[in-house]
């Protein structure tokens, strides 16, 4: 799998504009707070594109934090990195992280000489002393569920029915209790 660079991953919040930032942060929450949010994008031109749940659940997300003056890394969920690009996010230095890799304390596989780390395979124990978090997938799942469920349900709804050929919200389900997110599926049908 090829690896992209991270740093146009990174998203600091400029000191400048925290003013901004909270009250736009407080603008998603009452758009999300409506019972069926439909938020748009309007261009300088005034053309307009509606953003789906799923992307309006993450940009609350993103804005949640960074209004709190925090710096966002976005990774896909199955990213493999180099050594180099985990060393960043981690803030270690790369014979740090290598170190650890030797000794078996993060997995990693190697591609041809090269190793690779797995987005997914960073432990708790090894992210948290640099102030990342990696959680599991159900965990992240629910977060954005507990922030909108319906926007949620609304997203899941439209990617069934975006696959080709489309699917019942049930066999979607179903694939992402196989996926390994099953509380999340349990938090789904519970609203159904």
């Amino acid at each position: 799998m090829p690896t992209t660079a991270i740093p146009d991953h990174v998203l600091s919040p400029d000191p400048s504009e925290q003013d901004e930032l909270v009250e736009l942060r407080e603008q998603l929450a009452r758009i999300a707070a409506q019972r069926e949010p439909t938020a748009r994008l309007v261009g300088p031109d005034g053309s307009e594109v509606e953003i789906p749940a799923s992307a309006f659940a993450a940009l609350q997300a993103v804005v949640r934090d960074m209004a709190q003056g925090l710096t966002i890394t976005l990774i896909p969920h199955d990213k493999e990195l180099t050594t180099k690009e985990a060393a960043d996010i981690l803030g270690v230095s790369r014979p740090f992280l290598v170190r650890l890799l030797d000794r078996g304390e993060i997995p990693y596989h190697r591609v041809g000489t090269h190793r690779r780390l797995n987005v997914e395979d960073f432990p708790p124990e090894a992210c948290e002393p640099v102030g990342v978090e990696a959680i599991h997938p159900d965990d992240f799942l629910l977060d954005f569920h507990d922030l909108n469920p319906d926007a949620v349900r609304a997203a899941l709804e439209q990617q069934a029915g975006d696959l080709n050929p489309p699917w019942p919200l049930d066999e979607l389900l179903h694939a992402l209790r196989t996926a390994g997110v099953p509380r999340f599926v349990d938090a789904i049908r519970a609203r159904l």
